[in-house]
């Protein structure tokens, strides 16, 4: 709080000064006058006039009633009015007059009019100790701009301006003790042992710091960043900031929630919601040797063998017919069935026989008068033989990765996915839960919590159809740290944003109407429009890289580091070998000819 104590017996003056020097700050004057209406009740009152664009030689109370506008008594319970609420919107600020004689107003009186963090005070009183008693019971760090005016006979001090800081546009914070809350959040802020060791905002502060003329102090939050109880009181960082136990929290996070209890500074920083699972894997199913065509394909495949081998049957019975009878076509057609049933199995056996030996690239005796038949026969399965050998050629040698979920949506539909949520004290399983979206209250119900963000993307990493939640920023330095093997390897696939209408924006909370709020603001803006807070993100990344591959790397027998081995011999391999499950359907095929050979041979025997 910046303050000056002045002794004047030419208040006029004094406030046309202070007039001409604010005009670039555009900060109108207004008087409030407090005085006692009952002196056994003790009842205060204000009595508040409108601005005057010039303060001349007479009395300044007689100069603004002459020419105000509107005229009223209010109360302190009817604080603030009207006009001064609408204004708390609006970027300029106000220089309040404050005149009292016998008794100075209260703390809390004062605190109410205007806005505390952008608008400059004069208390005005012709007893000095008045003035003194009032700013020691000014709650301290809450009124930035604060000029006591003493009304004497003599004129002890003159004024030329009003504190520097308002007509200086750079910030300087007099050597201020600022009191910080923070909780451990990697890469913004980083804690051990109850102490701000590193992070994003470590080296914002500490930078500021150096240049800007003052030093904090910072204190562990014991409750997270900040969440509301049943009987409607803050805990965490933002309870820390709303009751005036800290100045500024280290980091904090923008929510509706949190709109108007307390002030973020000027945006620094965005981050989202998002989820991580496995790698997309690459490996030859099961049912490879029927990948090539599809179903209604393969249906028209077996219609086709059908009809070719039933063409076949009729055709050599019609042709043994004419060439032993030699009768006209009526008598063939009349013994037709009778030859059917004396030669059945034989023409039956020979036509699927010539059928499959063509399908299957072998040779095939070929009977009298089916030449033209097993003719288009060979030339079909030739075409379709080629296209299907080249298809699960393909199929075999660059299989295609399995489909996993890249946005909420697609993790909504894949109800055969665990999702683990890494639940700590923060709003992210809040903003879940109040999302007017019954898409992301579903997924709460399918929710795993888990505290570790270790754990949670571990886990997701090497167990498949599993899903870690969390924010982007804290899951790729935890991925970095735990699960490094090689730099270049991504060993997990994120997920696009889950709320895409409402991004993490990430700045410095304050008090509410804290004296600190402009100055914070600027500081946070020069070093995000001079890329210094993406720098630094990208160094502590790197960092956290390195340090978790030195650690993988120190046991090459532990858990992480097999798994990730065998995670990067999968994925970067360009050719792999076959596996017994790719031949599954082969041998059961192959088990299924001998079962019905088998059959037929026990059938022929009997």
């Amino acid at each position: 709080m910046d303050h000056n104590i002045i002794s004047t017996n030419d208040l006029p003056l004094i406030l046309n000064t202070l007039r001409s020097t604010q005009g670039s700050q555009f900060c109108p004057f207004r008087l409030f006058e407090f005085y006692n209406k009952n002196s056994k009740t003790s009842s205060t009152y204000w009595n508040i006039h409108h601005q005057s664009e010039t303060y001349t030689t007479q009395s300044v109370k007689t100069d603004i009633v002459a020419r105000n506008v509107f005229q009223d008594r209010l109360d302190t319970s009817s604080m603030p009015a009207l006009k001064l609420f609408l204004r708390k919107y609006q970027n300029q600020c106000d220089t309040i007059v404050i005149s009292f004689s016998k008794k100075f107003p209260s703390a809390l009186d004062i605190l109410s009019i205007g806005r505390t963090n952008v608008d400059q005070y004069i208390f005005v009183s012709s007893k000095a100790k008045l003035v003194q008693n009032l700013f020691k019971a000014l709650p301290p760090k809450r009124i930035k701009y604060v000029l006591g005016i003493i009304l004497s006979p003599k004129t002890i001090q003159e004024v030329t301006d009003f504190p520097k800081l308002v007509a200086n546009n750079r910030v300087s914070l007099d050597g201020d003790i600022l009191k910080i809350t923070a909780v451990h959040i990697p890469p913004l802020v980083n804690m051990r042992n109850n102490q701000l060791i590193g992070g994003m905002m470590y080296k914002l502060y500490s930078g500021a710091a150096k240049n800007f003329n003052f030093t904090f102090n910072v204190s562990p939050g014991l409750e997270g960043t900040g969440r509301v109880l049943s009987n409607g009181t803050w805990v965490g960082m933002v309870g820390d900031l709303m009751y005036h136990r800290f100045d500024l929290s280290a980091t904090m996070r923008v929510t509706p929630s949190r709109y108007g209890l307390i002030d973020i500074a000027a945006f620094l920083w965005n981050d989202a919601l998002i989820f991580i699972t496995s790698l997309p894997q690459r490996r030859v199913p099961w049912a490879a040797i029927f990948q090539p065509f599809s179903l209604f394909l393969w249906f028209l495949v077996l219609v086709a063998l059908g009809a070719m081998t039933l063409s076949l049957f009729f055709a050599m019975i019609i042709t043994a017919l004419v060439n032993t009878q030699h009768k006209p076509t009526q008598a063939v057609i009349v013994n037709v069935m009778s030859l059917i049933n004396e030669h059945s199995i034989e023409y039956a056996y020979s036509s699927v026989i010539t059928t499959i030996r063509i399908c299957l690239d072998q040779t095939a005796k070929i009977q009298r008068g089916t030449k033209i038949l097993v003719m288009t026969w060979l030339l079909s399965v030739l075409v379709l033989g080629t296209c299907y050998k080249d298809k699960l050629f393909a199929a075999l040698t660059f299989p295609e990765s399995e489909d996993v979920p890249r946005t909420v949506e697609e993790l909504h539909a894949r109800t055969d996915y665990k999702v683990i949520f890494h639940y700590w004290k923060s709003s992210h399983f809040t903003q879940f839960n109040i999302s007017e979206r019954q898409m992301h209250r579903d997924l709460v119900k399918r929710f795993i919590l888990e505290p570790s963000i270790a754990k949670c993307m571990l886990t997701a990493v090497f167990e498949p159809k599993t899903v870690c939640v969390g924010t982007r920023s804290l899951m790729k330095l935890t991925l970095a740290s735990n699960a490094t093997l090689i730099s270049a390897f991504e060993p997990a696939c994120f997920s696009d944003s889950i709320f895409l209408n409402d991004p993490l924006y990430i700045s410095v909370g304050l008090q509410r109407r804290s004296i600190y709020l402009e100055d914070i603001s600027k500081i946070a803006s020069m070093f995000r429009d001079g890329g210094f807070v993406d720098y630094w993100g990208q160094q502590e990344f790197m960092t956290y890289k390195a340090k978790g591959k030195n650690w993988i790397n120190s046991d090459p027998t532990g858990y992480v580091y097999q798994k990730l081995k065998q995670l990067i011999n999968d994925y970067i391999a360009i050719t792999k070998p076959l596996r017994i499950s790719n031949f599954y359907v082969i041998f059961g095929i192959y088990f299924l000819g001998i079962l019905c050979a088998a059959v037929f041979f026990v059938l022929e025997i009997y």
